[in-house]
């Protein structure tokens, strides 16, 4: 265990149980070192290990809960307008990126099905987009041939 400044001992000397406790269930956000002291501190204050394991046992099952919720939230309404908005200026080069920051987004964020629908629908957008482009494009082509011949 590297030396630990003496101003941060004395300040996790003074960390409540429920603080440091804190550190154990959340060991990737503190260097290896604080994570040390708090478990050995606590052992210093006779925490049981059995109290300390349960309590970082109920907030990893809270977490995947919390997370499980997410994964199925559906998109909201302006997830939707965002993601047609997309869709239809994802002709002009921008809406891909744009729709990709918004999916990217959810799915780092654990909406994996917000990512999944807006994906989708944002292709489905984009092809009906591109499809009426197509098609204005061939009328117009058409009425600007028949106008030229006089017919």
């Amino acid at each position: 265990m590297q030396k630990l400044n003496p101003e941060l001992i004395k300040s996790l000397s003074e960390k409540s149980d429920k603080e440091l406790v804190g550190i154990l269930e959340s060991p990737d956000y503190w260097q290896p070192d604080v994570v040390e002291f708090a478990r050995s501190e606590l052992g210093r204050r006779s925490v049981p290990v059995e109290q300390i394991e349960s309590k970082i046992t109920e907030k990893a099952r809270i977490d995947v809960e919390e997370l499980q919720k997410k994964a199925q939230l559906p998109l909201a309404s302006r997830d939707v307008v965002w993601t047609v908005i997309n869709g239809i200026i994802g002709l002009a080069g921008p809406g891909f990126f744009c729709q990709y920051w918004l999916a990217s987004g959810f799915k780092n964020e654990g909406y994996l099905l917000k990512s999944k629908k807006s994906w989708r629908l944002f292709w489905l957008v984009f092809a009906i987009s591109f499809i009426l482009a197509v098609i204005f494009k061939t009328l117009l082509t058409e009425l600007s041939f028949s106008g030229a011949t006089g017919k």
